[in-house]
């Protein structure tokens, strides 16, 4: 039911679900009584807790909290940016379709790796053993 809602309030997985949707996300406040509306000034502090009870903010100012809640209830604008920053959010850290392309580059390269491994390993016995011959030749001179 949350493509209903204009906001919500989660934390850890509810907060990444939330974000899906480019809804804006209002996340645990233990500096306050009131949930944080998550922004780009405070995104980063409360990643680091994942959104939860644990979050802390180097710079916490409660009545700009209240006002940003009330900003976003009567402008549009305001609504649409938090909206679309959410769901940046959700993409840029939360997107497993995102990481599935990555995984599958890693895969990708490790099928190609033992081959090109083997090829160096053999370059450098075939060195050695250049050297090695050399060697022998030289000391049999």
């Amino acid at each position: 039911m949350l493509y209903l809602a204009d906001a919500a309030i989660g934390t850890g997985r509810g907060f990444m679900e939330v974000s899906s949707l480019g809804i804006p996300v209002l996340t645990i406040n233990a500096y306050d009584n009131y949930p944080l509306l998550v922004t780009e000034s405070n995104f980063e502090d409360v990643f680091k807790t994942n959104f939860s009870a644990r979050n802390r903010m180097e710079k916490f100012d409660s009545n700009e909290n209240l006002l940003n809640i009330e900003r976003m209830i009567k402008e549009k604008n305001f609504y649409a940016h938090l909206s679309n920053f959410s769901l940046e959010c959700y993409n840029k850290y939360f997107n497993v379709a995102k990481v599935l392309q990555e995984y599958t580059k890693v895969y990708e390269n490790a099928k190609l790796g033992p081959d090109r491994y083997l090829r160096d390993i053999r370059s450098i016995l075939r060195s050695f053993k250049s050297f090695y011959l050399s060697y022998k030749l030289l000391r049999n001179y």
